[in-house]
């Protein structure tokens, strides 16, 4: 479905606020109402909280072979520091790999395009907020993991729409975005998502859009279908 209407951009509204996002202009009394300049943080809270890593394997928690490391240096002497070492590279500190069966349903195998694995690189503050009276999609900065289908590269970075992101995947349908779902309860930065998507998104959706990577990109930006958590 084509657009039936231009998009329009402002730079500033009002004294001091700061430049503005890209957002779309409708017929809707309701879209006439929603004053937002994404470059503010609205009102409420939105879901904006970065994942925080941690975990590092430590010497009393690595087991080299089934044995804690302690009883491993007291039975084999200092000749197991050169095994143990080997060993730590190895195995203790191993990256972990993708599961191709992370995220992975029959929705997100049959919807859409393209189906990826991605990282959600960041949540821009202001992108995701809620809005009761008002739908929109927020477009995400992710990098591609994987790929299961679709003409996108490995560690290719994309721009996703979510339709009404502060609401779980399974709770974000209605009847201007029938076919969208999936098992994700809360966007949060560093996530790994798995997709199925379509492109390009104006062919998909003709809501409210709130870009706060507007002029910072280029090439097309994605509609998310289905939304699956993969970690």
């Amino acid at each position: 479905m084509k657009r039936a209407f231009p998009r329009y951009f402002a730079n500033r509204i009002g004294t001091g606020a700061r430049p503005l996002g890209r957002f779309d202009v409708r017929t809707s009394a309701a879209l006439g109402a929603f004053r937002y300049v994404a470059g503010n943080k609205p009102r409420g809270s939105g879901v904006n909280a970065p994942l925080q890593y941690s975990g590092a394997t430590t010497l009393n928690t690595c087991k080299p072979f089934g044995i804690p490391i302690r009883d491993f240096l007291n039975a084999f002497g200092l000749r197991a520091v050169l095994v143990l070492a080997a060993f730590t590279l190895t195995s203790c500190n191993k990256p972990s790999e993708v599961s191709t069966k992370s995220g992975e349903d029959a929705q997100v195998k049959s919807l859409g395009t393209v189906e990826v694995t991605a990282r959600l690189v960041e949540i821009p503050d202001g992108a995701i907020f809620e809005r009761d009276l008002y739908d929109y999609a927020t477009i995400l900065k992710y990098e591609v993991v994987a790929v299961q289908r679709g003409a996108v590269e490995k560690g290719a970075i994309i721009y996703v729409a979510h339709y009404n992101p502060w609401k779980p995947r399974a709770e974000a349908a209605d009847q201007r975005a029938k076919n969208i779902g999936g098992t994700l309860k809360q966007f949060r930065a560093g996530q790994l998502h798995r997709m199925a998507l379509e492109t390009p998104m104006d062919d998909h959706f003709m809501g409210g859009i709130v870009d706060k990577y507007f002029g910072k990109h280029d090439g097309t930006s994605y509609w998310a279908v289905w939304t699956n958590a993969a970690d």
